[in-house]
């Protein structure tokens, strides 16, 4: 039903800075720096820049400046705005994009589309175990218009175990919001696998034209073609093609989604129809437990299943099951559609939806026109079980003759605010009320059901039984959460508005006194040092830090906990590193309730921070009332600037008890391949205590094919790091996984790093799967093709252009002897002559010829292979200049392998 093309990368690496102390003169300064790195302490030699907390709004380069390597993370700032004028791209397995503190409002950062040829705003094609997600992503379509190219999110491919969750995804210029692409397809199921698809929200998806079957505005919200999947607990809003589109999936689960239309016509809810590319395989793929509500718009179908319900042509899908499913709505075409699909289940679902829309024309290839929408219809369905309410009917062709039916405009109910955030309140005590304006946008009166809360909160309205057109009513919500942390919930306004029930998200965070009321809450200064943001200042990690403008005391920071708390202690910390040298802040802490009028708590005093003793001071005080709490800076004996890696305020009874809480980076390591019986190069796991107390480790022990050893010992200072090395030693050839467990007192024990490495013979194909790069290449005939194992795939350079050149890169230095080049071995090939030079280079800069240039020639009959070997030579990037070919104007090779001998 869809096909697309496939973004490539281009990955950057930027670092963040480290503060200068006051050290001396300006003459013995540049001395010293000439040979040392600045250190907040002090000099240091051969320090590294920390990293910073969360990257600020910006551009793709920013983020794609952080996924570099295998574990890496872009951390984005909450509020931040993203413009993309190219994709985001993952780079190595198991990278991760996020919002600091994890929101699922309106704080998650957004990645905004602006590239006028651009579709893809995050690219996830073929690496491994990565992850999105609490981010928003806008594809800008009304602003930029409708193009043609590769899904929103571009995901899946040879990657498998990737996550996308609490995102929101909308308005893709292209087909489909969020694709998961199959990657190479054996024996009908796909090289995609493990997917995890939840809790997100998408939509709008394209755009509707009624009644134009092919209109490429269309859009989808979920495209699934990876196989054992979980999609599950998503919200899918005004998509335009299939609110789901399984493209076979097999293994996969779809549950406990919700698929509405309110605005566009949807031409499917869930759609099961395709038989490419897993040529009808839905082995095990169940969809069960969603909703599809046509509430203010048309839906075709509400689950289609089998490809002649959507068109004329020919396949049979098998192995579905569709069960527990429940249709909502007035506006609902078919309901359960069956055509084409055998050993095929379909029961115990609920159709609740008015069946509308008219067959007037159509039909295939002479054939009758479709049957009237009904909610339980089979065409054909040969050694299948459906539930008992199915009735014969015509359904080939269905949707391509269905004509809509008048949609009512009625009136709407909005929200304003859409939802609420409470912020920090103490468990079993509730909250001053927060108030939400509802307003009918209609011109006739709405009568209201019922509003109610849930979770933690509850509500009064002065709404009544009808809301007039034009009017507005209040409902005024409070928060008594009943435990420790994040609490959710929402409000309910269920009316006769057609975009009815309207919905109002709830949030705020329970807190007892050992609670750290600033830990993650919304946090601004007076100014800051690039880099040294005030949001590093509250993310539970000592190691970053805020630092202000310098040379320009007073300068303050300030936190917002939400919600007027009793506070009666501040504990503020500098990084733990002995490179900090000792230094006395002066400061004074005032309080607001509204953010406007301060008084103040604690006056100016000096307060010193010690390495020696923890860099941290404490500052206790009798019980006082704010929501805003903020410390104001006027000298700071180490540096012209205010300094804090924490901000930490407790409740006037409490103060936290120490605790420690262990950290590894990166999470999880990679080996790549390695021949059996030989141990691979060492990589290194940062372990680092995050807490307030030392921790006591107790074990540290490596799994599998793999070993460990440590600088750790047997306790490790609240603050400080210790360094893991790990080593791969495969003792049989493939897939090897393993794990370092740390086993110790922490709060997050036991903490675990997976493992995973490839064993392969004593003679391994140095090229496979490694990055490869190009001159250039036609359309989606990319470098990576030529490395993928498939010799069904290939590269093509771009055409009329010689020379042109690919080049693989072995990962670090190798010997090499011999390259075997393939094209495809199928008859439709015909025999060609490739012109070719082979070179090698240790540095991608300086490179050595390691066979001339000469003709290869490259024969079906004989396999369509050619092989090159020389006198040995060590090497990391092995290129190929292409100067001439016979059989077509461009360099073409399906596999390009290298070996040692």
């Amino acid at each position: 039903m869809h096909w697309v093309t496939r973004a490539l990368r281009s990955p950057r690496r930027t670092v963040s800075r480290f503060s200068v102390p006051l050290v001396g003169a300006v003459a013995a300064v540049a001395a010293l720096a000439a040979v040392q790195t600045w250190a907040p302490g002090g000099f240091r030699a051969g320090a590294a820049p920390a990293a910073s907390s969360c990257i600020p709004s910006g551009t793709d380069a920013n983020i794609n400046a952080a996924l570099v390597g295998s574990g890496a993370q872009a951390v984005l700032c909450p509020g931040a705005v993203f413009s993309l004028a190219n994709s985001v791209t993952f780079t190595a397995p198991n990278q991760e994009i996020y919002t600091q503190g994890m929101p699922t409002d309106s704080t998650r950062a957004i990645l905004r589309v602006t590239g006028s040829n651009l579709t893809t705003a995050i690219s996830g094609n073929n690496q491994s175990g990565v992850t999105v997600e609490n981010i928003q992503v806008d594809g800008n379509r009304p602003a930029l218009g409708l193009l043609t190219g590769g899904a929103l999110l571009e995901m899946g491919g040879g990657g498998t175990g990737q996550t996308v969750q609490n995102i929101t995804a909308h308005d893709t210029r292209s087909w489909s919001d969020m694709h998961f692409i199959e990657g190479t397809v054996t024996n009908s199921v796909p090289q995609c696998q493990k997917a995890t698809i939840q809790n997100n929200t998408i939509g709008p998806s394209g755009t509707a034209t009624p009644d134009a079957p092919g209109n490429s505005t269309w859009a989808d919200g979920i495209s699934l073609a990876c196989g054992n999947s979980m999609v599950q607990g998503n919200t899918i809003q005004d998509a335009t093609d299939g609110g789901i589109v399984v493209f076979g999936a097999p293994g996969s689960t779809i549950q406990n989604n919700t698929i509405i239309a309110k605005s566009q016509l949807l031409f499917g809810g869930i759609n099961m129809v395709d038989y490419a590319p897993m040529n009808g395989n839905y082995t095990g793929t169940v969809v069960t437990h969603n909703t599809i509500d046509a509430a203010g718009a048309f839906i075709k179908i509400g689950i289609a299943m089998g490809q002649q319900v959507w068109n004329c042509t020919t396949g049979t899908n098998y192995g579905g099951t569709v069960t527990d499913n429940t249709l909502e709505g007035p506006y609902m075409g078919y309901g359960y559609a069956v055509n084409g699909v055998t050993n095929w289940t379909v029961t115990g679902n609920v159709d609740n939806s008015t069946h509308v829309g008219t067959q007037t024309a159509g039909g295939c290839f002479g054939s009758p026109p479709a049957s009237q929408p009904a909610g339980f219809q089979v065409e054909n369905a040969t050694s299948s079980n459906l539930q008992s309410q199915f009735t014969s009917a015509v359904l080939t062709n269905a949707l391509g003759t269905l004509n809509s039916p008048p949609i009512s405009s009625g009136p709407t109910l909005s929200a304003s605010p859409t939802s609420l955030s409470f912020g920090n309140q103490n468990v079993g005590t509730t909250g001053d009320p927060r108030s939400v304006n509802v307003t009918n946008n209609g011109s006739s009166a709405v009568s209201v059901s019922s509003i109610t809360a849930s979770g933690d909160y509850a509500e009064t309205n002065n709404c009544g039984s009808s809301i007039a057109a034009g009017a507005s009513c209040t409902v005024s919500v409070t928060f008594s959460p009943t435990a420790s942390g994040t609490r959710a919930g929402s409000v309910t306004v269920t009316s006769s508005a057609v975009n009815s029930p309207t919905t109002i998200s709830l949030t705020g965070n329970g807190v007892t006194p050992s609670s750290n009321l600033a830990l993650n809450q919304p946090i601004t200064a007076s100014g800051s040092q690039g880099g040294f943001p005030p949001t590093n200042a509250n993310d539970g990690n000592t190691s970053s830090y805020w630092e202000s403008t310098n040379n320009a005391f007073p300068q303050w920071l300030q936190v917002d906990l939400g919600s007027a708390q009793s506070i009666g202690k501040i504990v503020l910390d500098l990084p733990p590193s002995s490179a900090w040298g000792a230094r006395t802040q002066t400061l004074s802490v005032l309080g607001s309730t509204d953010g406007s009028t301060f008084t103040t708590i604690v006056p100016s005093a000096g307060y010193t921070f010690d390495p020696n003793t923890g860099n941290t001071a404490t500052i206790s005080f009798s019980a006082a009332t704010a929501r805003y709490v903020r410390l104001n800076f006027t000298a700071n004996t180490g540096w012209p600037a205010a300094q804090v890696s924490e901000f930490q305020v407790y409740a006037a009874s409490g103060g936290g008890t120490p605790s420690a809480a262990l950290t590894t980076s990166p999470s999880s390591v990679s080996f790549g391949n390695q021949a059996v019986g030989t141990t691979s190069s060492s990589q290194a796991v940062t372990v680092t205590n995050t807490g307030s107390a030392a921790a006591s480790i107790s074990s540290i022990a490596a799994s599998g094919d793999f070993a460990q050893t440590n600088a750790c010992g047997n306790s490790l200072a609240a603050g400080a790091s210790c360094t893991m090395s790990v080593t791969f030693t495969p003792t049989a050839t493939g897939t090897r996984t393993g794990a370092v467990t740390i086993t110790s007192n922490a709060t997050t024990s036991p903490n675990t790093v997976s493992l995973t490495g490839t064993g392969t013979s004593s003679n391994p194909n140095l090229a496979l799967n490694q990055p490869a790069t190009a001159s250039g290449w036609t359309q989606n005939y990319v470098p990576a093709n030529a490395v993928d194992g498939n010799t069904s795939s290939y590269w093509e350079s771009t055409d009329n252009a010689f020379p042109q050149w690919l080049q693989v890169d072995l990962g670090s230095a190798k010997s090499i002897s011999r390259i075997v080049l393939d094209l495809p071995p199928s008859t439709a090939w015909g025999t060609r002559t490739q012109t070719i030079q082979i070179q090698g280079s240790t540095d991608g800069t300086t490179y050595t010829t390691l066979a001339g240039s000469q003709g290869y020639t490259f024969n079906p009959t004989t396999g369509n292979t050619a092989t090159i070997t020389f006198t040995a030579n060590t090497v990391r990037y092995v290129k190929l200049t292409f100067t001439a070919n016979t059989g077509w104007p461009a360099g073409q090779l399906s596999e390009l392998q290298v070996y040692s001998q």
